[in-house]
């Protein structure tokens, strides 16, 4: 059926989906309703906030998503676990909903990204700008990153910094991958050391129950039985790993992991104030352990060719013992005694992986998020982490409080939008992707062998004819 432009006064289920409010495809009708701020009316008869759309209304932008109320979920093997999406929202959830009242401004956003965007905060109508004073009075800005100062918007305009989340996806995000995690902070952001963040503020002054402490302790198994990290990149098979492992075991000497990072991040410029590029560390490094085995492992966006390489970072040899470039984090860290990190989210990881290792160490040079709670060796402390806390508590924070999950293609049945998830879910779903994305590695590259057997074998039985009929010839 093809609606005109005035649509009927339908409920909402027989409402094609490109009619509906929201939708990128919607008609003019709706599009003209949208731009109005009328406040809809609640229906006594509905089961959510808004089940039916009246031509005369649009629906509220500032309201934040509903949670499910699904009490399991079934993973694609079947195995049925409970829903962990959170039933109530957050400080920085009502503070964005009261913001949207005045209208949700999206800041310099690269139309390549906008798909993403769309999917964290389509629901809430947001405006997309690109310039911070096109953002008027008392709306709410959210913007990418640090470079925008709180400066050049408003003074009454809210501003939201977003960025990447700890668990993001199968695939660099210089590779436009798609992230099933963004951070939203209001005070700064995690890696910026020389102000408090969301992140840091609560892990100062907060408490976390007994139930989330549990389920953080569940998440870290959950992590080290699925092997998921952030970006989940480099060949997961690494025989030399064994090897080398023996090699130092044999001489009595310690193997350091030193990450290498993209030296013009944020993350190091505000994050490590003193040691700012790759081969000082390694140089400190060295020689503060002569004896030992070191190995550098330089950013996965480095080795894709996506960002540039540090200042001298061709000399890590010279300080390196091995340079290893695609191979996952995780079969490094297996073998690994200590990391030597600036503010890497590789030491975080170790955290995690060496959970209860008391022989194993995290050194932090910089001033990473998860530096200064009695968790790691901190040879540059920040003052203002005094609290001691524990690793359950740590992730509580990092892992389940503070990002929020959403799955590429994951909507939620009620209302047709992508539906907000807890990590749990998304740990099993980047799990069965990397699965499945191994499994199309694995054929290709027999394929690719096969392929190249018979070429050869062709070629050869050529080769003999061309001989054999040069030979009759002369």
């Amino acid at each position: 059926m093809r609606y005109s432009c005035t649509p009927p006064l339908l409920p909402r289920w027989k409402v094609p989906a490109s009619k509906r409010p929201g939708s990128s495809n919607r008609c003019r009708y709706w599009s003209s309703r949208l731009s109005r701020s009328i406040q809809p009316s609640r229906s006594a008869c509905t089961t959510g906030w808004y089940s039916c759309y009246l031509p005369c209304l649009s629906p509220p932008s500032y309201i934040w998503p509903a949670r499910s109320s699904v009490t399991t979920n079934t993973d694609p093997d079947g195995t049925s676990h409970p829903d962990v999406r959170r039933s109530r929202p957050d400080a920085t959830e009502t503070s964005v909903r009261q913001g949207a009242r005045y209208g949700v401004y999206i800041v310099g956003v690269n139309k390549l990204w906008k798909s993403s965007w769309q999917r964290f905060f389509g629901h809430l109508k947001p405006i997309y700008v690109s310039k911070p004073d096109q953002v008027p009075e008392g709306a709410t800005a959210l913007i990418w990153g640090l470079k925008t100062p709180d400066s050049a918007f408003h003074p009454k305009v809210t501003v939201y910094r977003v960025e990447d989340g700890f668990i993001r996806s199968v695939g660099l995000g210089a590779e436009f991958t798609q992230p099933c995690s963004w951070v939203i902070d209001r005070r700064g952001l995690y890696f910026d050391a020389t102000r408090p963040s969301d992140l840091e503020h609560m892990l100062q002054h907060e408490t976390f129950s007994d139930a989330l402490q549990q389920r953080a302790e569940a998440l870290i198994q959950q992590l080290n039985q699925s092997g998921i990290n952030k970006y989940n990149t480099g060949n997961t098979h690494w025989p030399q790993g064994a090897a080398l492992q023996a090699h130092a075991e044999q001489k009595q000497q310690r193997i350091l992991l030193v990450p290498g990072q993209v030296e013009t991040d944020a993350s190091i410029q505000l994050g490590s104030p003193q040691l700012k590029t790759n081969i000082s560390l390694l140089q400190r490094v060295r020689e503060d352990n002569p004896q030992a085995l070191i190995i550098y492992k330089p950013h996965p966006d480095v080795v894709a060719g996506a960002r540039g390489k540090g200042r001298h970072e061709q000399k890590a040899s010279d300080y390196a013992d091995v340079i290893v470039t695609d191979v996952s984090i995780n079969h490094v860290l297996a073998i690994a005694d200590e990391v030597h990190t600036l503010t890497s989210l590789t030491g975080f990881e170790a955290l995690l992986r060496w959970q209860g290792q008391v022989n194993k160490q995290v050194h932090c040079y910089g001033q990473p998020f998860y530096s200064g709670w009695g968790l790691t060796r901190d040879h540059l402390p920040n003052p203002r982490r005094s609290r001691r806390r524990s690793l359950a508590e740590l992730v509580a924070a990092s892992l389940i409080c503070y990002p929020r999950y959403s799955i590429p293609g994951y909507a939620d049945s009620r209302d047709n939008r992508t539906a907000e998830v807890g990590p749990e879910e998304v740990i099993n779903w980047l799990s069965h992707r990397l699965l499945k994305q191994q499994r199309e590695q694995s054929s290709t590259t027999a394929f690719t062998v096969r392929a190249k057997t018979r070429l050869i074998s062709t070629a050869k039985r050529l080769l003999r004819r061309v001989i054999k009929h040069m030979l009759r010839r002369y």
